[in-house]
């Protein structure tokens, strides 16, 4: 059989070669002990290649004929297909492990059984078994097969007929559907409490059966190993991935055009691109406290703000809709300028709840650190968040592996893109995402609205643009409007906003749907919705000012 694999390769092994050693001569003159393993239904073949021995009543199992292992086993029919009386082992140690987990080096088909003894009795028609007899070893399992990024195998899960086995049976199956890791759920024990019982009562059909499992297992890896083969993910995938997309739904992001448009945040990777103070970070920092609101979860990776300052934006923005300090900024809040701070903090605290994490991010924070954050969340919350990321130059050239890490788990990945202060002038366009094209799934811009007006486009002295767009940023409001330049969920668009920086607030002002026709070929046609009342007024009043 396969040598074993120890789950904690730090930890001291004991060395038992002398004791296994004599343990095996002693069982081969002890008759009793013998005809016990032979009304097991283990062959003499099987003994002997096991390494099976005697020791003071009990029958001693070598892990996999390793030496630093062994489980002994009292000789008691009703005793033997259950848990061993105890391992050999110093637990205190923090070692603990299963029989023959070295099967797990090479993949395959390998059953999963609860006794060393059932693991015996499958090896013995010819397959290939791990035996967890608790459900800490179940637990152990799962953080092994965790750990392999690319696990080349399906198990075949038949553990005892009792509720606790089938219990660890269900928890089990529950972590290979999670991590889509390909698995045959089969009673290999038929009417009886274990397989190693079935072999015993009926060895021939046993053995058929193991065979016959393990065709049928190696068949429907193969087949799924075909990436063009539709009818296998037909068959066993299709039905899981629309269970849980239907039980995920989109994430409404809390800006009412942006939902109707977009359909809300999918599993995915959004670049939100802008230039420097355009307010890419009080957009996102918004956004997430919608989301929030909702009842999802955030996390909010910031790798330049504090969460001081992303508090106070939200402070100052809680201060700003309620009406009552319209001139608040977030830097008066930090310094403690304002009486109703407290007021303010406690109307955030009610909207966000606890369904907000902000994480203040080292210099050497990076995508490692950032999957294994995720991962240990979703495991201890049992819930996936929405991913924010402040900003992408700390992952730049890693947006492929961004992509992964929101196709593996799920989850919409938002994160700000600077572009380069040389782009001021100019509407952006897609040319200035070339490096996060192809693997991003949506692309938006945030940009003054002015970059894309007719008065501005047919300007052509570079001065005069400047001036224009000055004054553009001096204005409170300033008009800004969110492209999308890309999105593989379906049609382009853009929605304009007011931009209250100083508030650290955006509000909705109007869309537009980019809408591609075949008769259009490239070109476009565009629908307007109609421009609420008080956005004319205040572009009213803005060009009176002038």
């Amino acid at each position: 059989m396969d040598g074993i694999g120890n789950n904690n390769e730090k930890a001291v092994k004991n060395d038992y070669s002398e004791f296994i050693q004599q343990a095996k001569t002693a069982l081969g003159s002890n008759e009793e002990a013998i005809a016990f393993l032979r009304g097991l239904g283990l062959k003499d073949e099987t003994i002997v290649r096991c390494n099976l021995g005697f020791h003071e009543g009990h029958i001693i199992v070598p892990y996999n004929g390793a030496n630093t292992y062994y489980m002994k086993y009292a000789m008691d029919s009703s005793r033997a297909n259950k848990a061993a009386s105890g391992p050999a082992m110093d637990n205190s140690q923090g070692i603990d492990t299963f029989y023959n987990s070295g099967v797990l080096k090479n993949g395959g088909v390998i059953f999963v059984v609860e006794s060393a003894f059932c693991a015996l009795s499958i090896f013995q028609c010819g397959g290939r078994a791990i035996a967890i007899n608790t459900s800490e070893n179940v637990k152990i399992l799962m953080s092994i097969l965790e750990g392999k990024d690319n696990f080349d195998g399906i198990f075949i899960l038949s553990l005892n007929n009792d509720p606790s086995s089938k219990a660890n049976q269900k928890l089990f199956m529950d972590f290979l559907a999670q991590h889509e890791i390909p698995y045959i759920d089969e009673n290999l024990a038929g009417d009886y409490l274990t397989p190693n019982e079935m072999l015993q009562n009926n060895p021939e059909g046993f053995l058929r059966v193991v065979g016959e499992l393990k065709r049928r297992a190696q068949t429907l890896m193969d087949t799924q190993k075909k990436a063009d083969n539709v009818k296998s993910y037909l068959e066993s995938k299709l039905g899981k991935d629309m269970q849980y997309y239907i039980a995920n739904k989109a994430k409404l992001t809390g800006y009412e055009e942006l939902d109707k448009l977009s359909g809300g945040l999918q599993a995915g990777v959004y670049i939100l691109g802008g230039l420097g103070s355009s307010g890419k970070t009080t957009f996102l920092n918004q956004m997430s406290d919608q989301i929030a609101q909702s009842g999802e979860q955030v996390l909010y990776f910031s790798m330049e703000q504090s969460i001081l300052g992303l508090v106070s934006k939200s402070v100052a923005r809680e201060a700003y809709l309620s009406g009552e300090e319209e001139t608040l900024t977030s830097v008066q809040l930090r310094t403690g300028e304002s009486a109703k701070f407290n007021i303010y903090l406690q109307k955030y605290y009610n909207r966000v709840s606890t369904n907000l994490s902000i994480i203040e991010c080292e210099a050497d924070f990076d995508i490692v650190a950032l999957e294994e954050y995720v991962d240990k969340f979703i495991k201890k919350t049992q819930k996936c968040p929405v991913v924010v990321i402040d900003y992408y130059q700390a992952f730049e050239g890693n947006v492929s592996a961004l992509r992964r890490l929101s196709r593996k788990y799920k989850v919409p990945i938002l994160v700000a893109y600077g572009l380069p202060r040389k782009e001021y002038t100019q509407s952006t366009d897609l040319e200035k995402f070339s490096d996060v094209e192809y693997s991003a799934d949506v692309i938006w811009v945030l940009q003054l609205k002015m970059l894309t007006e007719d008065i501005y486009e047919r300007e052509t002295e570079e001065k005069s643009r400047k001036k224009i767009l000055d004054y553009e940023v001096r204005k409170s409001p300033r008009l800004m409007q969110l492209m999308c330049l890309k999105n593989r969920y379906g049609s382009r668009y853009s929605v304009e906003y007011e931009y209250f920086a100083q508030n650290d607030c955006f509000k909705e002002a109007t869309a537009v749907v980019e809408e591609l026709t075949e008769s259009a070929g490239a070109a476009a046609s565009y629908k307007n919705s109609q421009i609420p009342e008080w956005v004319l007024k205040n572009y009213q009043k803005s060009l009176n000012k002038e």
